[in-house]
């Protein structure tokens, strides 16, 4: 819940640089093993770091088959900041910020409409990713479109 609310702030307020949230429970952790988990990060290597990021790097262009939506990301470690846009509506734009663990990949979207007409909203993603080039993300928490299953693909 308080990764949710990092990445709703930065997405509202547009703060760069924000991190991929904390864990609610993360002080409870005694000074030890505070101790321990630095030493640990200290001795390791490249490698090692590596392999907490997944494979497959998602910063590029995305499109669902099904639709003129297309996400424009930037992956970066752990992190997902991007914009999305529908080339057929200039009416509607939106912001993304979310997070990558292994394959796993969570987001929210800020979509802003221009018309006057259509209300503003966020949306919440859950999914993950199937290859390089395809990602699959169920809408979990929106006004819009609640439960639906999206294919995303690279440009």
């Amino acid at each position: 819940m308080l990764k949710r609310l990092f990445l709703f702030l930065f997405l509202v307020l547009g703060i760069s640089g924000l991190g991929a949230g904390c864990d609610d429970d993360s002080s409870s952790l005694s000074s030890a093993e505070e101790a321990a988990d630095e030493s640990n990060a200290i001795n390791e290597t490249d490698e090692e770091n590596d392999s907490d990021e997944t494979g497959a790097d998602l910063t590029g262009e995305w499109q669902r088959t099904t639709a003129p939506s297309i996400y424009r990301l930037r992956h970066t470690g752990v992190s997902i900041q991007g914009i999305y846009y529908e080339p057929n509506d200039t009416n509607v734009s939106g912001r993304i910020a979310g997070s990558v663990d292994g394959d796993d990949v969570e987001m929210d979207i800020v979509v802003t409409y221009t018309d006057g007409v259509r209300s503003n909203f966020v949306a919440h993603k859950s999914g993950g990713i199937l290859n390089r080039d395809h990602m699959r993300l169920k809408v979990i928490d929106s006004p819009v479109a609640l439960g639906q299953v999206q294919d995303w693909f690279r440009r």
